[in-house]
């Protein structure tokens, strides 16, 4: 049976379903990696207009979900900004670094096990991308492309099927 719970998530991706809604994968801070129906954002009446655009990869949100163990597929019954990005979604260095580090989730983080010190972790490192000065956070052009090749190498030989880093390219041109 379904019950309700508030939890607070950070988007990692979208998919439109149907003429209205989405699926959204999220790392929640109650029950890790989740998989949620959101029925009608898409719509373009005046009560879903602009709300799929809360669901942006790295959006940190405050959700109330319908949560039943035994579905793979939950059901978001609210949603709103948790923390509302001031720089991100609007300077293109900040963002690819978001979605770079939002595909390291989605490659790092495969269970649905809830654990609330990585959450707070990712939610804090997020923000901080946010609200830093990017003098403080980039590092000269060759240090930075060798560390970020570095790290995507580390992963590939400790995670199983980890694969390549798409947003890491990205990031490698925006920062260049």
């Amino acid at each position: 049976m379904s019950q309700l719970h508030t939890t607070k998530a950070i988007i990692l991706r979208t998919v439109k379903y149907g003429e209205t809604s989405l699926v959204v994968s999220a790392y929640t801070e109650l029950f890790g990696i989740q998989s949620y129906l959101v029925n009608g954002v898409r719509t373009s009446s005046k009560k879903g207009a602009g709300k799929a655009n809360l669901f942006q990869p790295g959006s940190i949100l405050e959700l109330i979900v319908y949560h039943n163990e035994l579905k793979n597929l939950q059901r978001i019954k609210e949603f709103k900004w948790s923390y509302l990005y001031q720089h991100v979604l609007s300077d293109v260095i900040k963002n690819s670094i978001v979605l770079f580090m939002v595909e390291l989730i989605q490659k790092c983080i495969k269970q649905p096990e809830t654990n609330a010190d990585l959450f707070n972790f990712i939610e804090e490192s997020l923000i901080q991308v946010d609200k830093s000065n990017l003098e403080q956070l980039l590092l000269n052009y060759e240090i930075r492309r060798s560390l970020l090749n570095n790290l995507q190498l580390f992963y590939a030989l400790h995670i199983q099927e980890f694969g390549q880093l798409k947003s890491l390219l990205v990031l490698q041109e925006v920062l260049s």
